[in-house]
């Protein structure tokens, strides 16, 4: 219901799928993701790819998927972690 809803989404799970499948048929256009966690799992870039028609950068570390109805959803690049320094 959320998703219906929200201009800015991020995820800080951890958990695989947060946003995924119908989750991208419902968002507005414009609605942008983000996920915070360790691991690039919380938002499934291959469901939001299978609604799309076109995936561009549009900035550095931001992506923008066009889906086949016409909305876009910008998408923060994911950033792989560093490791902690030693202590």
């Amino acid at each position: 219901e959320a998703v219906k809803q929200a201009d800015l989404i991020v995820t800080v799970t951890g958990n695989a799928d947060i946003i995924c499948g119908d989750d991208f048929k419902y968002m507005k256009d414009g609605c942008m993701l983000a996920n915070s966690g360790h691991f690039n799992v919380e938002i499934n870039r291959q469901d939001l790819e299978a609604i799309s028609t076109e995936v561009k950068e549009v900035r550095e570390s931001i992506e923008e998927f066009t889906t086949k109805d016409g909305r876009t959803i910008p998408k923060v690049a994911t950033v792989a972690p560093t490791k902690p320094a030693s202590l």
